[in-house]
């Protein structure tokens, strides 16, 4: 039978007759089951992929190009027989520059833009990803692909403005980053009004400020979390002297708007059922529907 027609080992220090030999999808070579495995004959098939090293043809002396799973000595041939023509390394391709885009920190940058002409990395290649200046929705700086003629005089004040805003930027993160939210938490609950009764675990903490038309100062109180927000426009009513005629449909009604999302509160939801949209500790504006 075919299948008993075995073969000797190709690694040199072993040359065991074997059956049923295995093959080698790299190097084409023929082992025992000991050797079978790329690691424990040292494929030199492998070595070359691991290692990056590219052969380079003794004709033309430049680098061929191997791909994963290819063959060496087959794709050496192949651009020996094409006049050293094909599958040679793009020079072109491996020179090409980091991302143009300044925040970004790729290190390689394979796409083309077809506008400014840069190169970027595939999360900004599009126009409006690195701020191309000649897309519809960037700032022109030339006439050559339908802009505005370049003005530096008018770039030098765009630079400085940009300076100016970047550090107003600055110091307001600088600012921002000495907020402490567990210091605020622990302030409102000390300064906040509201009915003593209330048990901790009810309590819903309000940040309130007022419209310019309502003219009051801002407020911290603290609500049962069962209550409506219709009920707690009420007691803040009360508590700044705020004429509430929302009972009334031909009168300007009475809103409140949460800070942090820019919606108006329903009025018949009661506090519990709106969170975590809305949570203890936000800050709401009351004003009027009008405004």
């Amino acid at each position: 039978m075919d299948v008993l027609k075995g073969k000797h080992c190709s690694v040199d220090e072993c040359k065991q007759f074997d059956f049923l030999p295995f093959n080698c999808s790299l190097c084409d070579k023929t082992f025992c089951l000991q050797h079978r495995e790329q690691s424990a004959h040292k494929c030199t098939a492998l070595a070359q992929e691991k290692n990056n090293i590219l052969p380079k043809c003794p004709l033309c002396n430049k680098y061929v190009l191997i791909k994963s799973g290819e063959s060496a000595d087959t794709k050496m041939n192949q651009h020996i027989d094409s006049g050293c023509t094909q599958y040679m390394v793009d020079r072109k391709q491996e020179s090409k520059p980091a991302c143009t885009y300044s925040k970004c920190k790729a290190v390689r940058a394979p796409c083309e833009c077809r506008l400014c002409r840069k190169w970027f990395c595939p999360q900004h290649r599009l126009a409006d990803d690195h701020l191309c200046p000649y897309s519809d929705s960037g700032p022109k700086k030339k006439g050559a692909r339908g802009g505005k003629l370049f003005n530096p005089f008018k770039a030098k004040l765009n630079d400085i403005q940009n300076d100016k805003n970047k550090n107003k930027n600055q110091k307001n993160k600088n600012n921002s980053a000495k907020f402490d939210p567990a210091k605020d938490r622990i302030r409102l609950r000390s300064v906040a009004k509201g009915n003593k009764n209330i048990e901790s675990e009810q309590r819903f903490y309000l940040e309130i400020k007022f419209s310019g038309a309502l003219k009051k100062k801002p407020l911290s109180m603290f609500f049962n979390k069962s209550k409506t927000v219709g009920r707690i426009l009420d007691e803040i009513c009360d508590e700044r002297n705020i004429k509430n005629n929302n009972h009334i449909a031909s009168a300007r009604q009475l809103v409140l708007e949460c800070c942090r999302t820019g919606g108006d509160l329903p009025m018949d939801v009661e506090l519990r059922l709106m969170q975590p949209e809305f949570q203890s500790g936000d800050t709401v504006l009351i004003h009027y529907e009008d405004e």
